[in-house]
């Protein structure tokens, strides 16, 4: 799987990839989907500007979660030639990895990597690379976006995978904080969503997304966002690439819904 996924990445976007055995190996095909729909709100932002600087050509967003891989930030990367990047990890290990697989693919001047410790899901990864060497006090994000653990911890994800009708058509590989985090997905988001509100973030990133992988988590994170006063845009959309199916949320306190995207109220 893990020699697959390289093949795929250099042949289709020229993209080099080195993982470790023991950490998460993405599918690319589903990850692209939810970036290609990052794509889609990041063309529709309007005022405020996205640029923070003369230095900055383009949008800059942030990866939550980047891991070993740094998938996110390679596909956006290599796809958006304008565009720079922070990534966030809990795990040192991990942005070593995903610093070392951006170095390869000469993406280091777009990109920064933080380290953070957990107590926050966007306001710590925002204040380091707004306030680190560049500078850049209270700069501008086009987006947000995350895929984050989708279990409680390994247990859970044992038991739901039991309960399917049918075996996992592909192996899986991870590490304990790839696969789990407390609440699962749901809580995840919903810390994201609370910090989004905060006077400080709200009106400093256009869009706030995240990609979920229980369709379940979808209704809870819309409810969580009707109780947040100030969202001006709130649309959901699904990414199916052969039997997988993930869906994608995403809100906003500046910009409204482009109209081709799917919008559940």
């Amino acid at each position: 799987m893990r020699e697959f996924t390289k093949c795929v990445l250099k042949e289709d976007h020229g993209l080099l990839l080195d993982l470790p055995a023991d950490v998460l190996c993405p599918m690319v095909t589903v990850r692209l989907n939810y970036v290609k729909w990052v794509e889609q709100l990041v063309a529709s932002v309007i005022a405020p500007s996205t640029s923070t600087s003369a230095t900055d050509a383009g949008p800059r967003g942030i990866d939550v979660g980047t891991g070993a891989s740094a998938i996110y930030l390679l596909l956006c990367l290599s796809r958006n030639a304008t565009w720079t990047m922070a990534g966030s990890d809990v795990s040192a290990y991990g942005l070593q990895w995903a610093q070392r697989n951006v170095d390869a693919n000469g993406l280091t001047a777009r990109v920064r990597l933080v380290a953070v410790d957990g107590a926050s899901v966007l306001t710590e990864v925002v204040d380091k690379d707004s306030n680190g060497q560049d500078g850049h006090g209270g700069r501008q994000y086009a987006f947000v976006m995350c895929n984050p653990p989708f279990y409680e911890d390994r247990a859970e994800m044992d038991r739901l995978k039991d309960d399917k009708r049918l075996p996992p058509n592909s192996a899986f590989t991870g590490s304990a904080n790839e696969i789990g985090t407390p609440g699962g997905e749901v809580a995840f988001v919903k810390r994201m969503v609370a910090e989004s509100a905060l006077p400080r973030l709200r009106n400093r990133v256009a869009w706030f997304t995240s990609k979920l992988g229980i369709k379940a988590s979808v209704a809870a994170i819309e409810e969580a966002l009707r109780a947040v006063e100030g969202v001006k845009g709130v649309c959901t959309t699904v990414f199916e690439q052969g039997k997988t199916r993930r869906w994608g949320i995403a809100w906003s306190f500046t910009q409204t819904v482009p109209t081709r995207l799917s919008v559940r109220n």
